[in-house]
């Protein structure tokens, strides 16, 4: 992949008392002057500053089909996992079926987070990006398009940027040659002799709803218990969480506070999860894994819907455990570490879920005195990521096996 910020590419010259624009291609760059001694731009090269050169970035004019696109909505995903991700998508919706432009930046992958100028090259046109541009035409309810076309050259400008609920995000996409390309299992190959098509100044902006991004800002419970409270002080973050108590897809009955209560600092982590959950199924044996890599960490599945997304097969489908195997030697999270959980009422009314409409979501609690730590819908500022979240619960700064998990999570 091959993702450049102006900060490393921007060329800039700056000379006394000048300012002028210069345009190579497509990229503008920009020859900033200071006024020193009150010197005009005519002087000679010993009446200058020295001039400092940072590699141009530029990109060939495109000579494809110019691009009209006519937003009519915009689906924005947003995330913090990994680092963090925010999806847009465009959509203009046509009679029977849609076109859509998706901007994706995936931390993790090494995407953008920040407002700021980024571009692509075609080192990557066949390869997993952390920021991608994709235009789909013709596209049905079940997401089948008609043409799928990505990136080969573009300028992106992010700004606004923001992954919590009810930020506003937006891209301005200049200079962008989008190639036409098949998509199958083994990703994206350029369709050989197919459209080029040419995306300038194309505005792809959204908010991120409820539900969906970063975590909302909260002040956490200042007085936290040394101890556990068996009715606990609260549901929110900070709070001593009451006692926590479900039977197990092994028949067993699981006592938080007997397990945990007094014995020491420990993450004890919860993923909510599903049965009909893809996503659950592939990750959750990974965080099952990290867990066993630590002797101051469980991980446990708070299973709440069964594949039909009702409450009644929960039980008989989960007595083998919860997961696919994606990662070779990484299986499924034995029976007793998933706790059922019908619709997630329990976890729910006893840790905040902080208005989350979708699943998977984590939490973290440190076992000692079940002091709620960390959710993916909230945090206190302080702590923030997951990583931070699970080193505070332990009590510690080492971790075993975190950038093995990365991995595994980057091969799915």
């Amino acid at each position: 992949m091959s993702v450049r910020h102006t900060g490393e590419v921007l060329k800039v010259h700056i000379r006394k008392g000048c300012l002028s624009m210069l345009k190579v291609r497509s990229i503008v760059l920009l020859s900033v002057a200071v006024s020193l001694l009150g010197m005009g731009c005519g002087g000679s090269e010993a009446e200058t500053e020295p001039t400092e050169t940072v590699e141009a970035v530029v990109i060939p004019e495109c000579e494809g089909t110019e691009l009209t696109f006519n937003q009519t909505s915009t689906n924005v995903y947003a995330g913090v996992g990994s680092g963090g991700y925010v999806i847009l998508q465009g959509v203009a919706e046509r009679a029977g079926d849609s076109d859509w432009m998706v901007v994706e930046m995936i931390a993790g992958k090494g995407g953008p987070m920040n407002v700021g100028q980024y571009y692509i090259d075609e080192s990557s046109v066949e390869d997993v990006r952390g920021l991608d541009i994709r235009y789909s035409v013709g596209c049905d309810a079940q997401g089948s398009c008609q043409k799928t076309y990505r990136a080969k050259y573009g300028s992106v400008l992010v700004r606004p940027f923001g992954n919590r609920q009810g930020d506003q995000v937006g891209t301005t996409l200049d200079s962008v040659h989008l190639v036409e390309v098949s998509v199958d299992t083994d990703g994206y190959q350029v369709v050989e002799g197919g459209e080029t098509l040419c995306a300038n100044n194309l505005r792809v902006e959204g908010e991120v709803p409820m539900g969906q991004g970063g975590p909302q800002r909260i002040d956490a419970y200042a007085e936290t218990s040394g101890e556990c409270v068996t009715d606990g002080t609260g549901r929110g973050l900070g709070h001593n969480v009451g006692n926590l108590e479900f039977e197990t897809c092994a028949g067993t009955t699981v006592n938080l506070h007997d397990l945990y209560c007094g014995a020491g600092d420990r993450a004890v982590w919860f993923a909510t999860s599903a049965m009909w959950c893809g996503p659950c199924l592939y990750r959750d044996p990974l965080y099952y894994d990290l867990a066993m890599k630590n002797d101051t960490m469980d991980f446990y599945v708070v299973l709440g819907q069964d594949s039909n997304g009702g409450t009644d097969g929960m039980a008989a489908e989960c007595t083998q455990g919860f997961g696919i195997e994606r990662v070779a030697g990484i299986g499924a999270v034995p029976p007793e570490n998933v706790l059922l959980d019908p619709n997630w009422n329990d976890s729910d009314w006893l840790m905040n879920n902080y208005g989350s409409r979708t699943i998977p979501y984590g939490r973290v609690l440190n076992g000692k005195n079940m002091r709620y730590i960390w959710t993916d819908y909230a945090n206190d500022g302080s702590i923030v990521l997951l990583e931070q979240a699970l080193q505070e619960a332990m009590g510690s700064s080492t971790m075993v096996g975190w950038e093995q998990l990365l991995a595994n999570e980057e091969a799915l």
